[in-house]
Parts: structure tokens; sequence; C-alpha cells
């Protein structure tokens, strides 16, 4: 398993947009390759296949977050900015 490089600042936000708020997490870590980017909120969906249940979960985590998101009217994704791994959920607000 790749890990964030020693030292790597992890950086946590919140960013208020036209729509309402968006809450990120970056870190500059190896990222999630390309082909797997579009499966990872899949249930289920594991990119390393070594690992098991015991070892690194059952690969629902991401799918309970993005169910979640969508119950309060938001979304959730993944990109890759500036060689840094961006999670972020944005939220409408009521103006």
């Amino acid at each position: 398993m790749q890990q964030s490089p020693k030292g790597g600042q992890i950086i946590l936000g919140a960013i208020r947009t036209n729509e309402g708020i968006r809450f990120f997490v970056s870190d500059p870590g190896p990222g999630i390759a390309p082909e797997h980017g579009n499966k990872i909120f899949d249930p289920l969906f594991r990119a390393d296949r070594s690992r098991n249940r015991h070892t690194g979960g059952l690969g629902l985590g991401l799918a309970i977050s993005r169910r979640i998101t969508a119950l309060h009217g938001g979304q959730i994704r993944y990109t890759r900015e500036n060689e840094r791994t961006v999670f972020s959920v944005g939220l409408t607000t009521d103006a």
C-alpha cells in the first residue's frame, strides 16, 4: 500500500461557493490510479486487491459517504490537483 510521503502536509478546509459550501481534505499522497477514479465510490470496490477486510476494510466507506451526502442534497467527488489527492463534499445552503 502506498502512503503519503513522510512529512507530507494534509490540508482540511471549507470554501464558500455560489451554491453553498464545499468541505475538502487534500494530501500529497500517490493518489488513485486513473483507471480506478470513476469506480472508487462503488460499493465493495477496492483498488488494491491485495488488501482484505482484515487489513483494509470492506470497500464500503466511500459508497456510504456518497449516499449520505446525496441524502443531504450534496455531492462528493475525488480529484487530483497539483500533485495532491483531494476529496470534497459540496452542500447547498439556504441563502
